[in-house]
C-alpha cells in the first residue's frame, strides 16, 4: 500500500512538472508572438532551449484554432528551427559565387552581382523550403542574414527569402506578417518596397495597407498636381473589390483631389471578392507535418 502511495505521489509530481513546463512554453509563445527584434530573439531562444521536449507542445500550438495566427506562426517557426536548424545554417553559409550557375561577368555591374545572382539564389532558396524561417526574417526583424562576405549579397538576403515563399501556400503567412510589420513599425524605405511589391504582384488582400500608406508614399515624390496624386490611386482601385467599398468611399471622401474617382467606385462595387484565403496545412518543405490527435 505504501509503495502504491509512493508511485502515486511520484506520478502526480511528474504530471505537475510537465504541466509547469507546458505553461512556461505557452507563456513564451504568447510573448514571442508580440515581441520584435532583440526581444523576440531572446524569447525564441528561451523556447528553443526546451529542445525535443518542446516539440509536442509546439505541434499542438501550430494548429490550435483558439490561438492567434501570430502564436501559431511562432510555434511553426520554432518547430522548423528545432528540426531543421542544420539546413538553415547550411543555406546561410552557402557560397553563392561558387554556384555552377554563377557568372563572374555579373561582378562588372556597378552595384555588384546581387541583382543577377537572384536568378539562381531564389530558386535555390525555394527548393530548400524553409518557409517559416524566410517569413520570420521580415516579420520579426531579426537582422539575420547569410554569411556571405559580400555586402550586396547580404543586403538582398531577406528579399530573396520573401520572393522564395511568395508563390507558395505559405504566402498566407507572408501577407499577414508583412502587413503587421508595416502597421507596427515606423514608415521607412522598407515600407515603400513592400508597397510597390504588393502593387506589382496585384495583391488584392493588401488593399487596406495600400490605402493606409498611400499618402506616405506620395510624400516621397512631392507634387502639387492633383491629377498626379489622383492617377497614383487608380492602381489601388483596380485591385480592389466589393469588400473594400467602405474603406475606399471613406478615403476618397476625405481627399478632395480624389473626388473625380468616385464614379469608378461603381466598378469596384460589382467586382466580386476572391474566395477567402485559408490557413495552409503545416508542412516542412514539401512534406506535411503529421500531428497525432
Amino acid at each position: 500500500m505504501r509503495l502504491e502511495i509512493v508511485f502515486l505521489i511520484c506520478g502526480l509530481m511528474a504530471a505537475a512538472a510537465v504541466a509547469e513546463d507546458e505553461n512556461r512554453l505557452n507563456s513564451l509563445i504568447f510573448a514571442a508572438a508580440t515581441n520584435r527584434c532583440a526581444a523576440y530573439l531572446e524569447t525564441r531562444t528561451a523556447i528553443l532551449t526546451g529542445g525535443s521536449n518542446a516539440i509536442p507542445s509546439l505541434l499542438r500550438c501550430a494548429i490550435e484554432p483558439s490561438l492567434t495566427w501570430q502564436q501559431r506562426l511562432v510555434a511553426r517557426i520554432c518547430y522548423e528551427r528545432l528540426t531543421r536548424s542544420a539546413e538553415i545554417e547550411t543555406l546561410r553559409s552557402y557560397e553563392w559565387r561558387a554556384d555552377p550557375g554563377y557568372d563572374t561577368n555579373w561582378e562588372k555591374n556597378i552595384v555588384g552581382p546581387g541583382l543577377k545572382l537572384e536568378m539562381i539564389a531564389v530558386p535555390r532558396i525555394r527548393e530548400v523550403g524553409l518557409w517559416y524561417y524566410y517569413i520570420e526574417l521580415t516579420w520579426k526583424e531579426t537582422e539575420e542574414t547569410c554569411n556571405s562576405k559580400y555586402t550586396d549579397v547580404r543586403k538582398r538576403w531577406q528579399n530573396w527569402c520573401l520572393k522564395a515563399v511568395s508563390a507558395q501556400p505559405e504566402r498566407y503567412w507572408y501577407l499577414l506578417a508583412v502587413e503587421e510589420r508595416m502597421s507596427a513599425s515606423p514608415f521607412s524605405p522598407w515600407h515603400q518596397g513592400r508597397y510597390e511589391t504588393f502593387l506589382r504582384e496585384k495583391e488584392s488582400e493588401a488593399v487596406p495597407i495600400l490605402v493606409k500608406y498611400y499618402d506616405a508614399i506620395k510624400q516621397i515624390y512631392p507634387s502639387n498636381r492633383e491629377d498626379w496624386y489622383r492617377d497614383g490611386f487608380v492602381p489601388i482601385l483596380l485591385l480592389a473589390d466589393a469588400r473594400h467599398m467602405d474603406l475606399l468611399e471613406k478615403f476618397i471622401a476625405e481627399k478632395p483631389a480624389l473626388e473625380p474617382l468616385k464614379k469608378r467606385l461603381a466598378e469596384v462595387r460589382v467586382r466580386p471578392a476572391p474566395p477567402p484565403v485559408t490557413e495552409p496545412p503545416f508542412r516542412l518543405g514539401t512534406n506535411m507535418v503529421v500531428i497525432a490527435p
